[in-house]
């Protein structure tokens, strides 16, 4: 849970918490590794259902794609 605040495409601040108490193995690297991205993000790019996280220099550490399942 938490709050990312953004201005002009920037990510101005994230305060955001989680749990780790029962992550173990696979499932805690891959918390650990995506909470490294949300604190390197610096830059933040969407499109057609998408959203990408850029590093400073406009790297992309991470991409996310909508996708909706039918019912």
């Amino acid at each position: 849970f938490g709050e990312l605040t953004m201005m002009d495409g920037t990510i101005a601040s994230a305060e955001y918490a989680m749990t780790t108490m029962a992550c173990m193995g696979p499932v805690n690297d891959l918390e650990i590794a995506f909470t490294r991205v949300l604190d390197s993000a610096s830059l933040v790019a969407t499109g057609h259902d998408m959203l990408v996280l850029l590093d400073g220099e406009g790297d992309k550490l991470a991409e996310f794609a909508l996708r909706v399942e039918a019912p």
